[in-house]
């Protein structure tokens, strides 16, 4: 959402924070990875996302805290469907 707001495509995000950090272990991937809800970027990466793309730290830390409720209520709900579909 921040990202497209800024009109930024995964690729140059990941550009930007890969300079802006001097890491250059981020990658398209990562961020795709990350705006599916497949990974949550760790402190050290919602920092440099935060200065990248001008948003407080608070709301990447309550993004990530909203993101892992939803992954737990998705496996709970996978879970659920293999046990009702087992019976």
């Amino acid at each position: 959402m921040f990202r497209k707001k800024r009109g930024l495509s995964q690729s140059k995000l990941a550009e930007k924070l890969a300079c802006s950090s001097n890491n250059d272990s981020v990658g398209r991937e990562h961020i795709s990875r990350w705006e599916r809800g497949e990974r949550i970027p760790n402190p050290y990466w919602r920092d440099w996302l935060g200065r990248v793309l001008n948003v407080p730290r608070d709301q990447l830390e309550h993004a990530a805290v909203v993101s892992r409720q939803v992954r737990v209520l998705r496996q709970i709900e996978r879970e659920l469907l293999v046990e009702r579909c087992s019976q």
